[in-house]
């Protein structure tokens, strides 16, 4: 078995906006419809699974809240016929949200199958921040050149 792994952190500067977010990668992959630097203690997080980009319907996703074992998969989710999951929590904090799918490898892989594991890394909080608008930049004056000619 051949195991294909990924991790993703979403990180903000600012409001938040959807172009990273909405960007999907590897084969077996966590798509947030709740944005991540906005999932609220009090409205849980929306996430879609998806497998070869298509939705992955009756998978579970697996909840840790930091400090737990990695081997305790006691809480989990499991996505509806779209793929969807609605993931709730008790308390703010630092959670990951993984989940796992073996499948028949690929003819020439050298291998019966494969193993795809995706991980994504988010706080959850209690309120939406106030975001500051970001500065205004001032276009720079240009320097006129050539004025100087030997004066």
């Amino acid at each position: 078995m051949q195991t294909v792994t990924l991790a993703d952190s979403y990180m903000s500067r600012g409001a938040p906006t959807r172009g990273v977010v909405d960007q999907h990668i590897g084969t077996l992959a966590l798509a947030p419809v709740t944005h991540p630097n906005e999932i609220l203690v009090s409205q849980g997080f929306v996430v879609e699974l998806r497998f070869e980009g298509a939705p992955a319907p009756n998978q579970p996703v697996v909840l840790y809240e930091a400090g737990d074992a990695d081997t305790d998969q006691s809480t989990y989710f499991v996505t509806d016929a779209q793929g969807r999951a609605t993931v709730t929590f008790t308390q703010p904090g630092q959670y990951v949200l993984t989940a796992r799918r073996v499948d028949e490898a690929p003819t020439g892989a050298g291998v019966s199958a494969r193993s795809y594991v995706t991980s994504l890394t988010f706080s959850v909080i209690t309120a939406i921040p106030d975001y500051p608008e970001p500065p205004s930049i001032e276009p720079q004056r240009q320097r006129r050149r050539g004025l100087d000619r030997g004066r």
